[in-house]
């Protein structure tokens, strides 16, 4: 039975080979469910395609993918796994794509767009190394890259939410733009997508390990937006919060403001002018497209 000379390889050949290459327990995620297969509607119900699962991600902190791994079984040959690895990595932005029969390994490496076959999985040190050579970070922000997301927050169900594969890749690509000292970032997601989580996440992230705290704005256009971005998504930032209104207040450190409030005429002149040109280290817009 294919099946199990695959699971066979894989307890044998492929994990012993991983934790040789120093990829500990906490490292790997066998059976990682990337999505739960597409939804397609026929007449008045619908059905689902299958569900995308990568035999391994390998990963070199808690919220940062590096690798894709598929097994093949032992007798197949080594590379046969390359074009659904390669997908699975397109697919989530992971930089190092492998298949592997457990005795022979084909690497792709989307930095160099390089393939190649090898004798053994780089270390996460290596994988490190090759991330931030590409990046051009020094240890300090690799560090704020690397570092967990904010897990404080609970879904409906009470349990800490997870953030999901897109959501991740947009936490890590907007951080790792700002550590890169771009000016203007933007972000597209669908409706649904959980906009406001990720703004959250990358806003803590930055917020949590730098000092002293960057000051941050979270600019939005209705007032439902503004009071549920700050009472719930952003409810960890505490006694931090401080809403806009009528006059500048500058002891806080993150804030939330109406377009509309800041630039009404007032007797005292417009609400933004009131705070210095560089008092606000982050903006978020949300909806920038109706701004």
């Amino acid at each position: 039975d294919e099946k199990i000379l695959e699971a066979t390889t894989r307890l044998r050949h492929i994990d012993p080979q991983l934790k040789e290459s120093g990829w500990d327990p906490e490292k790997i995620i066998a059976e990682y469910q990337i999505t739960k297969g597409q939804i397609v509607p026929s007449g008045r119900s619908a059905t689902r395609n299958a569900k995308l699962i990568a035999d391994y991600i390998l990963r070199l902190a808690p919220n940062y993918k590096i690798a894709v791994v598929e097994a093949k079984a032992y007798d197949e040959p080594h590379d046969l796994g390359m074009q659904q690895a390669l997908r699975y990595a397109e697919r989530m932005e992971i930089k190092f794509a492998y298949s592997t029969n457990g005795q022979k390994i084909e690497e792709y490496d989307f930095i160099t767009n390089q393939q190649k076959t090898i004798d053994k999985f780089p270390t996460p040190q290596e994988l490190l190394q090759r991330i931030k050579g590409h990046l051009d970070f020094d240890d300090a922000k690799m560090e704020i890259l690397l570092d967990a997301f904010d897990r404080k927050t609970n879904d409906p169900a009470g349990k800490p939410m997870e953030a999901r594969y897109y959501q991740e890749i947009a936490i890590n690509a907007a951080t790792s733009a700002v550590l890169a000292g771009k000016k203007r970032i933007l972000l597209t997601l669908a409706t649904g997508t959980g906009k406001t989580t990720i703004a959250y996440q990358i806003a803590k992230k930055l917020w949590k390990n730098k000092s002293p705290h960057p000051k941050t704005m979270f600019l939005v256009d209705r007032k439902n937006l503004l009071n549920q971005a700050m009472v719930n998504n952003f409810s960890n930032f505490g006694e931090a919060r401080h809403r806009i209104r009528r006059k500048s207040e500058t002891a806080y450190e993150m804030y939330f403001a109406l377009y509309q409030g800041l630039d009404v005429d007032k007797e005292e002149g417009e609400m933004y002018k009131q705070y210095p040109k560089d008092f606000f280290d982050y903006v978020v817009i949300d909806e920038c497209h109706r701004g």
